[in-house]
């Protein structure tokens, strides 16, 4: 039947010609999508090169600069943050265990090498035991007998309270902002974390406020699909085990993102059944503080990641002696050491917790990677979309 209907509406030349173009036409759909997409791997490779291109021209000039006579930058201690962290972990979730500020890492020996071929572990400083405080050697476990003279290469990891103390202003702001219209509905609790705040109802976890990097990002107990095509979406993080509850991920790094924030948590508050309230202007101190106030605090862990060989410790000491640097906390430690027995005992309880805890340097951040590669991307589709909605 249906070939004698074919038969009567158009001819055998007539269905070939109609083929044909049925196929061109969609050879010339695949190579529209192939275009569309080669072009986009081209542009973002382009930013790629370009970025790279732009830190490689000024690493030259700095090295112009320096071998002209000028003076190399002062560095400081947030040079050697190391920001790279097992965002896998949920050590500030709701099972969260407190963890020692001090924390080694292997790495590789120094035994037999000469002291022409030593080189410094990349993107690390020199600690000085003897140049501590007292209250920041007890901290750190760094007892007298053990420790006196001792110098490690270390790094540092920051938690969130020190990252958004250090942050730019434009950053604070926000927080600011976000956190008084997040503590307007009744019923919410904020818990902090190490490395996040928790936005909880019930001891539930609804929304967690991070850094990855130097850029605050909010994860929320949203389904990311619902607004996967619409202009407030967000990354979907439910295959990493620290975002199960909260997989929706947005990074903020405009106003415009945090009015989508604001939205998104209005959204939770329905589905939470939350009522706002009056949004009232909090007192918040993030006020730039010193490293060992971090320390101190919790908020700064050192990570150790191999002590400097005795060579380089003479070389340095050498230098100190030379500029009429000493270090006198050595023997102010020993002294109060000597006179709180109590004290010692419990300064081995911690160094024990210490060394029970040595992790390897080998783990990645594939969370932190991960974001880095798409921030790129996420920039510009919301460049887009913005667009669009004008």
């Amino acid at each position: 039947m249906i070939n004698l209907i074919n038969a009567m509406i158009f001819s055998p030349v007539q269905l070939v010609v109609i083929i044909l173009l049925s196929v061109v036409l969609v050879g010339f759909v695949v190579l529209d999508v192939v275009f569309g997409v080669t072009l986009r791997l081209k542009a973002e490779r382009k930013l790629y090169d370009d970025d790279l291109q732009s830190r490689r021209e000024a690493l030259l000039n700095k090295l112009e600069y320096i071998r002209a006579g000028g003076t190399a930058e002062t560095h400081t201690w947030l040079d050697f943050v190391q920001y790279e962290e097992n965002e896998d972990d949920a050590d500030d979730e709701e099972n969260e265990t407190e963890q020692s500020t001090v924390r080694f890492v292997e790495a590789p020996t120094y035994d037999g090498v000469s002291a022409e071929k030593w080189q410094a572990p990349l993107n690390t400083e020199i600690l000085c035991v003897d140049e501590l405080s007292p209250q920041l050697r007890r901290k750190l476990a760094m007892r007298a007998k053990r420790h006196n003279g001792k110098m490690f290469y270390v790094r540092y990891s920051l938690g969130f309270e020190a990252r958004l103390c250090y942050a730019d202003d434009e950053t604070k702001v926000r927080y600011m902002e976000l956190m008084d219209y997040i503590k307007s509905f009744e019923g919410v609790s904020v818990i902090n974390g190490f490395a996040s705040q928790r936005i909880c109802v019930d001891k539930n976890t609804i929304a967690m406020i991070l850094f990855s990097g130097k850029k605050m990002c909010v994860s929320l107990a949203l389904d990311p699909s619902i607004y996967k095509n619409t202009k407030y979406r967000g990354e979907d993080k439910s295959d990493t085990k620290r975002f199960a509850k909260t997989p929706m991920f947005v990074r903020i790094y405009s106003d415009v993102k945090l009015d989508k924030i604001k939205y998104l948590i209005d959204e939770l508050a329905k589905k939470n059944n939350l009522q706002q309230g009056e949004i009232k202007q909090g007192v918040y101190d993030l006020s730039e503080r010193t490293r060992e106030e971090m320390i101190l605090s919790g908020n700064v862990r050192v990570i150790i990641v191999q002590d400097v060989p005795d060579f380089v410790a003479r070389q340095i000491l050498a230098e100190k002696q030379a500029n009429g640097s000493t270090a006198v906390n050595a023997v102010n430690f020993d002294e109060e050491v000597d006179d709180d027995n109590d004290t010692e005992v419990q300064d081995d309880a911690e160094e024990a917790t210490v060394l029970a805890e040595v992790e390897t340097d080998a783990k990645s951040d594939e969370f932190s990677a991960e974001i880095a590669d798409d921030d790129t991307q996420t920039m510009q589709d919301d460049a887009a979309a913005t667009t669009t909605e004008k």
